[in-house]
């Protein structure tokens, strides 16, 4: 028997009001840091362009592809099936 579990990911500039007083929702969450800042003269304008050639699409979607396996259930591969015959229309 397959158990799902659900994550919530979220991406926040700053952390939300919450009227729970117990450290339940702090001890489930991972909180990663994103320190750079690309404004100013770290911007980069042609940064879209650089992120969608051919090459760094088809990185991205062999990423993808391996994590839609970890989202299957173990011995079902019905949502990788579905998804590969919708991508090879």
């Amino acid at each position: 028997m397959y158990v799902y579990t659900l994550n919530f990911i979220s991406v926040l500039t700053s952390f939300p009001l919450h009227m729970d007083e117990s450290d339940a929702l702090f001890q489930r969450k991972i909180i990663l840091r994103f320190p750079n800042e690309f404004e100013g003269n770290r911007d980069d304008p042609d940064l879209l362009k650089k992120l969608t050639t051919e090459e760094e699409v088809s990185g991205v979607f062999n990423i993808m592809m391996i994590a839609l396996r970890g989202l299957s259930p173990p011995g079902r591969t019905s949502m990788i099936s579905s998804v590969l015959s919708l991508l090879s229309k």
